[in-house]
């Protein structure tokens, strides 16, 4: 651990090198430690002798700069204090925390857990906000029991969708799923802010949300495939619901894609572990009804982005085009439901139609990576290619239905 005499100057120059938790200590006051996270959060913690329970103990004191340097070792130094006439800190912080709101604790969650290890905090941040918030959040720790938590999940029962323009539509309620997800949520405030209190969500039944098995059949492909042909969709529509059939990625990894991740000589797409949701580097084989389009792009492309944003989107790439799908649907004559997902999971249904391994099936979709193989994965990736080309060319004979 790094030793030196912690300024503003020497601690806002600190980024983490390592990809892991990063501690330094102050020489300007014993038992004051700064914790930087992979994400290049800077927390102060005391790290000392807790007397009364005879072991070193961890104290999160709060997160720098919002707690200046002053105030983190004036607080270190009247824990100390405290700790050497054998007062538990950690019990008292505990007791006091009893008493802080819901809302107080997501701070915590959101800031020291959330944002630090979730890719998709902010999804997170805006069910609470919209869903959990609202109800619990001005409740103390100590009144929210499980009875409680029941209250408001039949209150959330009744109440309606917060997402989209739902004026012409009919009424919609939140579904067993979007009730789960929030319980996830609350259930990781206590755990990961309080982990020290008993979780009052581990006493309720877990719902267990059915599976969906939705793909492109046969003559949904025909359908699917005239639709994008159609004079009323747009190229750019066309190439992403193409690029994300034929690779059987994420929509979020379509929509990113780059050209430095783009190797046209190999035909594959190279996904980096940062971007990958599993935190894994994923290696996809481009097929060659994905080679046509990709050279077509490449010529007249002045973008870092293979899907470049028609509307100068702020990531400067596509962003989901859920308007442009539900007019594609429309036009093929396909039910309203299907999501763009749904074309992830049309690829590997068609490599198990066309008589793939699940294992196959699996490497192609990246459900699971070894990073023990990863070296090998160029070795290993024409069998995946084959998969995905078999699948892609059954699915191709269904235009002409």
């Amino acid at each position: 651990m790094e030793q030196f005499h912690f300024t503003n100057a020497r601690l806002q120059k600190i980024t983490n090198t390592t990809g892991k938790d990063e501690l330094y200590k102050d020489t300007g006051q014993k038992g004051l430690v700064l914790r930087v996270t992979k994400a290049d959060t800077k927390i102060f913690r005391l790290h000392a002798w807790n007397k009364a329970k005879r072991k070193m103990t961890w104290i999160v004191i709060g997160h720098y700069p919002d707690v200046r340097i002053n105030d983190a070792r004036a607080i270190v130094s009247e824990h100390l204090l405290d700790l050497l006439h054998g007062i538990d800190v950690a019990e008292r912080i505990k007791l006091n925390r009893d008493e802080q709101t819901l809302d107080d604790l997501f701070i915590v969650w959101l800031n020291e857990h959330a944002k630090v290890n979730n890719k998709r905090w902010d999804q997170d941040k805006r069910r609470y906000d919209l869903y959990i918030g609202p109800h619990l959040g001005s409740m103390t720790i100590s009144e929210i029991t499980p009875d409680v938590i029941r209250r408001w999940q039949s209150i959330l029962a009744k109440q309606k969708k917060q997402r989209g323009n739902t004026h012409e539509k009919p009424l919609q309620f939140l579904s067993k799923a979007m009730i789960h997800r929030n319980l996830i949520v609350l259930s990781s405030v206590f755990s990961k802010a309080a982990p020290d209190l008993s979780n009052p969500c581990f006493e309720l039944r877990k719902y267990k949300p059915e599976k969906r098995t939705i793909f492109l059949k046969s003559d949904e492909l025909a359908s699917f495939f005239l639709a994008l042909g159609h004079p009323e969709t747009p190229e750019y529509l066309r190439d992403y619901l193409l690029l994300s059939l034929y690779t059987g990625a994420r929509k979020s990894n379509v929509l990113s894609m780059r050209w430095d991740q783009i190797d046209l000589n190999l035909k594959l797409w190279m996904i980096p572990a940062n971007e990958m949701k599993n935190s894994e580097p994923m290696i996809i084989p481009l097929l060659e009804q994905l080679i046509v389009i990709l050279q077509r792009k490449k010529r007249t492309s002045s973008s870092i982005f293979v899907l470049p944003s028609p509307r100068q989107s702020s990531s400067g790439h596509l962003a989901e085009p859920k308007k442009s799908w539900k007019s594609l649907l429309k036009r093929a004559g396909l039910p309203g439901t299907y999501r763009l997902h749904d074309l992830r999971r049309t690829m590997g249904s068609w490599q198990a139609i066309t008589g793939s391994s699940t294992k196959i099936i699996g490497a192609s979709l990246g459900h699971r990576s070894e990073s023990a193989t990863a070296h090998y994965a160029h070795l290993t990736i024409e069998p995946v290619r084959a998969a995905m080309q078999k699948a892609a060319d059954a699915m191709d004979e269904q235009k002409d239905l």
